[in-house]
C-alpha cells in the first residue's frame, strides 16, 4: 500500500484537484483511482508527477506496510 499524502499536499498548495492531473499530465483516470486507493503507480507516472511538481519521489509518496506491527 502507498501513502500519497505528499502529493495531496502539493495539489492543495497549487489549488488543483487530482482529476485535473489527467489533462495536465496526460495520465488516465485509472491512475487517479490508483492514487485514491493507495495502489502503486507506474514509475513513468511518478516521474511525470515529480517533473511537474519539481520534487523527488519521497516528497510525493511512500510505501506503507498493511501490517500495523
Amino acid at each position: 500500500m502507498y501513502d500519497y499524502e505528499g502529493l495531496n499536499k502539493k495539489l492543495l498548495e497549487r489549488g488543483l484537484k487530482k482529476s485535473e492531473l489527467t489533462s495536465i499530465l496526460k495520465i488516465s483516470s485509472r491512475t487517479i483511482a490508483k492514487i485514491a486507493k493507495g495502489e502503486k503507480l507506474a514509475d513513468q507516472v511518478i516521474d511525470k508527477l515529480c517533473g511537474y511538481f519539481s520534487c523527488d519521489k519521497a516528497e510525493l509518496c511512500r510505501a506503507v506496510s498493511p501490517n500495523p506491527v
